[in-house]
């Protein structure tokens, strides 16, 4: 009986002490340490208290995120910060917990700048968003785009254009960022959303440098994704009867012309290896970045015998012809979209 009221206490005192423990372990961690080292936590747009915890303890500005979602269940202070705003915050390691709420409540100490780059876009109109949307001068950015420091997987050696590897999507530049760098971070998008593709697949006699210009011309032709893989066909039909592509666009991006423009039949005969009205094939580079729909389009083109199109009727969707006579009907009753 003795025994059993011995044994009992002495579970009774490690209980206590283990809770004991526990409770001054938790309250040391919530109150942190002073003289903790400076760290910079990156807070991603969408971010919330809960994704970013794993960040915080593996920087070691937390040392369990039992403990801290436990105090911040218990004080009620996740609310002041129910939504992150993107961007770098400086933190120290050990943190008393509500230091920690106040600084992400304060915003980040440095604001991200925000730029979107739509498709279809050349390497001169994206130096224009560039510098428009940020720190960094288009000029720069230019410069920085067209020596290739950044050597995308499918570009030919010896290529110095990234034309068409400026992937477009939205982007948040650092203020310390470079030109380089943000050209580094486009082409970089790009290996990021091409890494499923599989470029063995293109078409006979094609390169996968060429499916990505053949990309590009069907991103400034199609208003519609559903029209990519028809207007690749004609695209590849074209170049295997040996006619001319004779794409306006091609003709537009050697002008340097905005497509709100009308070409000229003089436009047309300009001297220039991107005019697929006097030049047979392809152009050298793509004329503009095009995004994944219309990669995919090119490598897989619709199994036709059409060599035209034009837009249809509703000046969305286009029209494909066979034989030049079809077109040539067709076009005398084309809409102006």
């Amino acid at each position: 009986m003795r025994k059993g009221c011995l044994g009992l206490i002495i579970l009774v005192v490690l209980a206590l002490g283990f809770t004991t423990f526990s409770f001054l372990s938790y309250l040391h961690a919530t109150q942190g340490s002073p003289g903790g080292g400076a760290v910079t936590v990156n807070v991603a747009s969408g971010s919330s208290l809960s994704t970013l915890e794993p960040t915080l303890h593996n920087q070691g500005v937390i040392g369990s995120t039992t403990d801290f979602k436990i105090w911040l269940r218990v004080s009620g202070s996740g609310g002041q910060v129910s939504s992150l705003q993107q961007g770098s915050y400086t933190l120290h390691k050990n943190m008393p917990y509500s230091d920690i709420i106040s600084t992400l409540a304060k915003g980040p100490s440095i604001t991200y700048e925000k730029l979107t780059i739509p498709e279809g876009l050349t390497v001169t109109e994206t130096a224009a968003k560039v510098g428009a949307s940020t720190h960094i001068q288009a000029a720069d950015f230019q410069a920085a785009a067209t020596v290739a420091n950044a050597q995308p997987s499918i570009l030919p050696p010896g290529n110095q254009s990234l034309e068409g590897f400026l992937y477009p999507q939205t982007y948040f530049v650092d203020p310390h960022e470079d030109a380089a760098q943000l050209v580094q971070e486009m082409v970089g998008q790009f290996q990021t959303e091409t890494a499923s593709v599989n470029w063995s697949t293109v078409p006979p006699g094609i390169t996968p440098y060429q499916v990505l210009i053949v990309a590009s011309l069907i991103q400034n032709e199609a208003k519609v994704v559903s029209d990519g893989p028809d207007i690749a066909s004609v695209i590849y039909n074209r170049i295997a009867q040996h006619i001319p592509l004779g794409i306006d666009a091609t003709v537009y991006y050697a002008l340097d012309k905005p497509f709100t423009e009308k070409l000229t039949t003089a436009d047309t005969q300009i001297p220039s290896p991107w005019n697929t009205y006097t030049v047979q094939g392809l152009p050298p580079t793509p004329i503009s970045s095009p995004d994944l729909d219309y990669i995919e389009a090119a490598l897989h083109p619709a199994h036709t015998n059409y060599l035209y199109y034009l837009v249809g009727p509703d000046c969305v969707h286009s029209l494909f012809f066979s034989s030049s006579a079809a077109f040539d009907a067709a076009a005398q009753h084309q809409p102006t979209c």
